[in-house]
């Protein structure tokens, strides 16, 4: 890989794990998914939490299309479709995203994300 390439790839990255960063930050406070639901607070942060794994999505989405889909095979622990898939949901039904959902998305799968983001990164900077 080119090092203009390397160097555009780990600013993405970056990108995404401090997007990732922000979301946990934001939400530690959320312990259950009706802390989203009962309060105008709530639903503000589920608001921007979307917005934030939109974002996620978005930048997985371009690094796969840059490395024409062949850097994150080396990583099936993280289900990428499914990550870009949660952008395009988003982006296409917003009214019908489920709190339930955004809420697992933070606290399930968000943490193993940014260990293999940081993963990632460290590969490539190694190389």
């Amino acid at each position: 890989m080119a090092s203009w390439r390397e160097e555009e790839l780990l600013f993405v990255l970056r990108k995404v794990r401090n997007t990732i960063e922000t979301i946990e930050r934001r939400n530690q406070s959320i312990q259950t998914v009706h802390d989203y639901l009962l309060s105008e607070t709530g639903l503000e942060k589920l608001d921007a939490a979307c917005m934030l794994i939109q974002t996620i999505g978005e930048n997985i989405k371009t690094i796969d299309n840059k490395t024409k889909g062949e850097l994150f095979i080396h990583y099936p622990q993280i289900p990428w479709k499914r990550v870009i898939g949660m952008r395009d949901y988003i982006s296409h039904h917003y009214d019908g995203v489920d709190a339930y959902v955004v809420f697992e998305i933070i606290k399930e799968n968000l943490p193993p994300l940014l260990k293999t983001i940081d993963q990632i990164i460290a590969d490539i900077e190694k190389d």
